[in-house]
This record gives C-alpha cells, structure tokens and sequence, in this order.
C-alpha cells in the first residue's frame, strides 16, 4: 500500500506542477488552479498516510472505518489521481477563448462596475447597523462563540452572506483597473479585513487570501520565483492564523481542544484536507452495511434548489450536506444539526448524492464551471472562476451561494453581448 500511495501522490504532484508552470509563464487557467488545490487537498493526505498513519479518529467512528478499509483507499487513489487528467481534457475551452466586447472595456462600463461593487463592499457594514445585536460584531467570531440569539443569528446569516459578496466585489473592481492606485489597494485591503472580521469564519480569509493573490498574478505583480514565494506566505498566513482561529476562537472555551498539541494531527488533517470525506463516500458505497450519508438520492442537492424556501413554509426541507455528513460521522440517526458541521467537497457530495454515477459527475461538473467561465477573456469573469471552482473542492455550495449567484450573473452577462475571438487565452491582464 505504501509504493501505492507514494505512486498516486507522485502523478498529482505531476499534475500540480504543470499547473504552476502555466501559472508562472502566465498562461493559466482555472484549471490549473484546480490542480493544484486538489494535489494540497486529496494528494498530501497520501504522503502523510505513508509517513504518519492516517488519524484515529477516536470519535467518528465511520471516518476510522472508512479510513482503515484497504478496498476504500485503493478505490480513493484512483479516484482523485483520475480527476486530474479528466480535468485537463474537458475542464478547458474547446475554441480559443472570446475576447469580450468593447462595451465592457469601456470606461463607462468599468465605473459602473466599479460604483456596483462598492455599494455590495460597503452593505454588510450598513446591516451591522441595522443589527439588533451591533455589540456582538465587536468580538472576532461572534456566531461562533454564540453572541446572538435566535433573531439575532438569522440577521447575522444575511450579514454573513454580504460580507463573503462584499469581498469578492472588492477583487472585482481591483481586477478591472490597468493599475490599481496604491491608494485604491489600502482601501480596498482595509475593506476586506472588516468583512473577514465580519464573517468571523475562515472560509473567508482562504477565500479573500486566494482572490488578492489572483489580482496581484492577473496585474503581473507576482511573477516567477515571486509567484512560488507568494504560494507559500499564503499558505503560512492561514495556517497560523486557522491557529488562532482554533484556539481564540473555536474552542475557546474548552482548554483541552484550545490547546493545539492536544488537538494534534487529527485536527489538523480535518481542517485542511478532504480525502477522509470522499472514503467515506466510496465506504458507503462498498459497503452496504455502513451508514448511509444522505436518506435518499439527491437530497442535499435538493436543499441547494429550495435554499431560500423558508423552513416554516416546508417544515421537512432537507439539511445542507455537511448536515447529514456530520452526523454520518457519529452514526447518529435520523441525521440532525449539531450546531458546527465539517467541511466537505462536491466531490464526495456527488458520490453520495448519484452513487457510481457520482464519480464521473464530480470532476465533471468542476469541469463545467471552468470551461463557462473561461469562454472569454474578462479578468472579472476569471477570477470568479476560479474562485467557484476551487471553493467546490473545498466546501459545499450553500457556504458560498452568494459567490456563486454572483459568478452566474457575471456568466450571463458574458454571454449575453457578442463576442469576437480573442488572440490569447483567457489571462488576467494588466
């Protein structure tokens, strides 16, 4: 099993290193950004089972099963090492990208995205005032130190939604600059930490760490060796601060777990890594007397279509997916919330929403956002992009559907003026 998991982590780090040369000779598409953030999710996990073991798990007890089943890790290495060429072939534009139209190379055009996303940066500070809990926006992580009450948490989910949109409208108006004034960077900055604090989670962090990085590769800020350095403060920056997160924040009230030696290797490969989501998936589906993720086919997906249907009109609207992942992982039945939930993928959602089906649908459903968003060359519409894709690697839609409603409005605006082909492909410029 070693020689197989060291062989599988070797292909994907190929891969991963393809993507960075795209990158660093300013080449890339989201594709390439999919790779590599596949390689860090489900490929080091593989090195780390080789040289660590994998984590007991000592309170989950169908992630220890599906963790230590041979049949399960060996159907999850070719797994994810597939994904990696079904994504180079289909995730990228058959034709050569379109250039998009004049119209929205306009200076009329660029201020009136740049005034729209300044209204959406400047809205989640105009509901903490409307608030009727504004104090508890003075403490960093006040949902999850449970500051609200009842109303008060339903108005910090709208508040919450608005900060994510607001940070992704900030890195749209930068990317629609030739040159961004240092003084418009310092704002926009500034902007985007108060929505981070804001959001008290961090998911938004990551999120806002990659969409400056992209902005500052997109504007040829970081080039070269600059571009490896810049991966890796990145990667450094949200690994101390997820740090602090755990211990400031998320267990703050429990020393043992506040304590990072005692939460150990365990948390940490819950945290940042995803192949423990997707075996259990595959176990569910090798094994017919695990415990089942869902009740039936295609009900988380079903909660994502009637997101906005209020419980008290459908009293037995299904849950997200982490929902009925999470409790998966206790073997608690019927699945309930339990008030935290652990991240998950699109691609072990696929698994367990469509079965066998799952596996082609997973990949090829990233591949499908790709390939729509990098149809044409606009750095906004890129950006984005990417931002969608890799986010459906790491958490599950309803963590980022205002992200997402917004990459399908800027998809339709794409697609709704006539285009020309572009004589480069679809990289950010300058």
């Amino acid at each position: 099993m070693t020689v197989f998991r060291l062989a599988v982590f070797c292909w994907l780090l190929g891969w991963a290193l393809a993507a960075a040369r795209n990158f660093r000779h300013r080449r890339a598409l989201s594709v390439d950004g999919v790779l590599g953030v596949h390689f860090f999710l489900c490929g080091i996990p593989l090195l780390l089972d080789t040289l660590f073991g994998a984590p007991e798990y000592l309170q989950q007890p169908e992630l220890r099963l599906s963790s230590t089943d041979p049949p399960t890790e060996v159907l999850y290495g070719l797994y994810v090492a597939a994904c990696a060429p079904i994504w180079w072939w289909t995730a990228r534009p058959i034709r050569v990208p379109r250039a998009i139209p004049e119209t929205f190379r306009s200076e009329r055009f660029l201020v009136r995205v740049r005034t729209t996303c300044v209204v959406l940066a400047v809205l989640p500070y105009a509901l903490v005032v409307l608030s009727p809990e504004q104090d508890a926006y003075l403490t960093y992580g006040a949902a999850v130190r449970g500051r609200f009450s009842a109303g008060g948490g339903d108005w910090h989910n709208l508040v919450a939604n608005t900060a994510l949109v607001g940070v992704l409208a900030t890195t749209i108006a930068l990317s629609s600059y030739r040159r961004v004034p240092v003084a418009t960077w310092a704002i926009a900055l500034l902007s985007i930490g108060a929505s981070c604090w804001i959001f008290g989670k961090r998911a938004i962090v990551a999120i806002a760490i990659v969409a400056v990085g992209y902005v500052l590769w997109g504007h040829g800020m970081i080039r070269g060796r600059r571009l490896y350095a810049a991966v890796l403060a990145g990667a450094a920056l949200l690994m101390v601060y997820s740090w602090f997160y755990q211990s400031e924040v998320r267990f703050a009230d429990d020393p043992m777990l506040a304590n990072p030696a005692a939460a150990g290797y365990e948390g940490f490969r819950i945290d940042y890594f995803r192949d423990d989501r997707i075996k259990m998936a595959l176990h569910a589906e090798l094994d017919p007397g695990a415990t089942r993720i869902l009740e039936y086919r295609g009900q988380s997906l079903l909660f994502d279509v009637a997101f906005l249907v209020p419980r008290t009109v459908w009293p037995g609207k299904p849950w997200p997916y982490s929902v009925y992942f999470t409790s998966a992982t206790f073997q608690i039945l019927p699945p309930r919330p339990l008030g935290w939930g652990m991240s998950t993928s699109w691609l072990d959602e696929a698994i367990a929403n469509f079965g066998w089906f799952g596996l082609l649908l997973g990949p090829l459903g990233i591949s499908a956002v790709c390939r729509a968003g990098d149809r044409y060359a606009w750095p906004p519409l890129n950006v984005m992009t990417l931002l969608v894709a890799v986010l459906l690697l790491a958490v599950q839609l309803p963590a980022f559907l205002g992200l997402f409603l917004l990459w399908l409005l800027l998809v339709a605006l794409a697609r709704r003026e006539p285009t020309r082909r572009a004589d480069a492909k679809p990289v950010p410029t300058a």
